[in-house]
């Protein structure tokens, strides 16, 4: 793949901080109060795959 264990690293990070992020995101667009239109569903391509890691920073 010609990349380095650094350059893999930091891209797992990104990928990450975006899952975080998305996360985040779909989590307040489900508050209360909200109408069906107004809920947020994410787009970004890899919400999916990262789902598994949704309770990871649980107890």
């Amino acid at each position: 793949m010609e990349t380095t264990a650094e350059q893999c690293k930091k891209k797992i990070i990104s990928l990450l901080a975006s899952f975080r992020g998305e996360k985040n995101k779909t989590k307040q667009g489900t508050s209360t109060g909200k109408g069906r239109d107004e809920v947020y569903c994410s787009r970004w391509f890899a919400y999916e795959a990262f789902r598994f890691l949704e309770d990871r920073d649980l107890p």
